[in-house]
């Protein structure tokens, strides 16, 4: 199930959009987007570093940088993990958006199963 594409003006909720240059904004959008829906950025380069705390990876675009945790964690003697991208704009001082979801395990393996990122 293809989860909803973010409107601009939602994706920039906690920062002014018109600090960024379109081409900054549909990169996010779209990397935003990739990431929710389980498969891997679109723009963002990946900076060949993983966590060994179920996945978290880490990406750099042109003008930003992306961190998709994935991170294990039971809650309620439910076994999963912490899923979503955060993104840092600029240098990674300031985090433009973030979206960190709970995921059973049969849910994160349904929702990556396309996808490399389930190898991470």
């Amino acid at each position: 199930m293809k989860k909803k594409i973010v409107p601009n003006q939602e994706l920039f909720h906690i920062i002014d959009a018109k600090d960024f240059s379109t081409n900054l904004n549909i990169k996010i959008e779209a990397d935003f987007n990739s990431v929710i829906n389980g498969k891997l950025p679109i723009h963002a380069i990946s900076e060949k570093k993983v966590l060994l705390d179920g996945g978290t990876s880490f990406y750099k675009g042109d003008g930003y940088k992306l961190t998709i945790y994935k991170k294990i964690i039971t809650i309620n003697n439910t076994k999963g993990f912490l899923y979503g991208p955060t993104f840092y704009i600029g240098d990674g001082d300031l985090i433009g958006i973030s979206k960190i979801e709970f995921y059973d395990t049969k849910a994160m393996s349904k929702l990556l199963k396309s996808e490399k990122l389930r190898h991470k």
